[in-house]
């Protein structure tokens, strides 16, 4: 056997090479790994590994056993309600977490997690509920007040986005999502140029908010096109800092076309791809 220090080595070997597709390397890894005594390493490490061979199976046993020997681990939850949620649907996962919860009513972590789970299916009410229950216990959660205030299409300025405005304000000022929010309650006021500048402002913060594609559209509109021109070539060195994928790639293209014309966003998409 290796030095028993070797353990968390093995470890990472065997993710590593099962993520390049080089079984045997990461086999070999996972069977030394067998032997060192470090048993819940090797439960974690033999549940990636039959996960991504595609060895369901395998990989639900495992992780069953993982998270037995560790049952409040947050990875070993994490990967057992990956792999139920693949095999059995998001509504076994929503159980599977509420039973979680039962036990810890206050852990966070597997309220987020529940929150996501409910996002997937479109579950409103209970999303509402889980936020309100988050405030009445810290009201000012942020976190809270960010997701129960959504940056989605208003036409009128509800209590709601007054009230949780005013909240991330308080909170979180520099947060990238409160300047979404403040965004759409100068949208709603009419008060155009405030709206367009807290865009551009969360968009510098956070370029994921590329993702609110339609609500830059329309804040756009109406500006002159050697301003519009000038943001949105501010948006794409932002992209460009960024390491990693290019994900917001496709929603600025979108935002190229419609404002300064498809030739220009087909040149865009060249020169990020190069």
């Amino acid at each position: 056997a290796t030095h028993p220090k070797n353990a968390p080595l093995l470890a990472f070997s065997t993710q590593f090479f099962a993520n390049g597709g080089h079984w045997n390397e990461a086999h070999e890894a996972l069977q030394s790994l067998e032997s060192e005594d470090h048993h819940l390493l090797f439960l974690q490490a033999a549940t990636y590994f039959h996960a991504r061979r595609g060895n369901r199976k395998s990989a639900r046993e495992y992780g069953e056993s993982w998270l037995r020997e560790a049952p409040l681990a947050e990875n070993a939850r994490h990967s057992y309600l990956h792999q139920l949620t693949m095999e059995s649907g998001t509504e076994a996962g929503v159980q599977c977490v509420q039973a979680w919860l039962k036990h810890q009513p206050d852990n966070e972590m597997l309220e987020y997690t529940l929150f996501e789970l409910y996002r997937e299916l479109f579950n409103d009410e209970a999303i509402e509920a889980l936020l309100g229950n988050a405030l009445r216990r810290n009201p000012d959660d942020a976190w809270a007040w960010r997701e129960r205030t959504p940056p989605t299409e208003r036409t009128v300025l509800t209590d709601d986005l007054a009230v949780g405005l005013e909240a991330c304000t308080r909170i979180c000022p520099d947060h990238p999502v409160t300047a979404i929010i403040k965004a759409r309650h100068a949208g709603i006021l009419g008060i155009a140029r405030e709206s367009l500048r807290c865009y551009v402002e969360a968009v510098e913060r956070d370029i994921s908010l590329l993702s609110h594609v339609g609500e830059l559209l329309n804040a756009l509109h109406g500006v002159p096109r050697e301003e519009r021109a000038a943001i949105l070539t501010q948006f794409e060195e932002r992209l460009l800092q960024t390491t990693g994928p290019l994900t917001g790639a496709g929603d600025l293209s979108v935002l190229f076309a419609e404002h300064l014309g498809r030739d220009s966003a087909r040149e865009a998409l060249k020169r990020w791809a190069r």
